[in-house]
């Protein structure tokens, strides 16, 4: 599965996205805002897509609801440290697929992304 890394955090970044190579996934060069993630998405056509909360300038939240604009075949779903019921409320209501909170094992990326795909 080709999966895009939205995170401005390059270690966070380069980290998740050597996880889900070791899994067996292409993973293109992670983006680090909302511009360059929706460039990568044009360009790369993933099948997932792993965005982060916090970024600089426009947030993961708009990054979702634009995401689910343009490419709405295109699974997408926060990693982040928040962990705020309300937060995965309108996670939800932008069609987020799920959330996975950082810290995280491999165990659970593994299942996470299982469990992703099923939706």
């Amino acid at each position: 599965m080709k999966i895009l890394v939205v995170d401005d955090n390059l270690l966070a970044a380069v980290i998740l996205r050597t996880a889900l190579e070791s899994l067996g996934h292409e993973v293109p060069e992670p983006a680090q805002d909302y511009e360059t993630a929706l460039a990568a998405c044009r360009k790369s056509a993933p099948d997932l897509v792993f965005v982060d909360l916090v970024m600089p300038g426009r947030d993961g939240l708009e990054l979702l609801a634009a995401l689910r604009g343009e490419f709405p075949a295109t699974k997408a779903a926060v990693v982040t440290a928040v962990d705020q019921a309300g937060v995965d409320a309108r996670i939800r209501e932008l069609g987020g697929a799920g959330v996975l909170r950082k810290p995280f094992t491999m165990s659970e990326l593994k299942t996470f992304i299982e469990t992703v795909v099923k939706v």
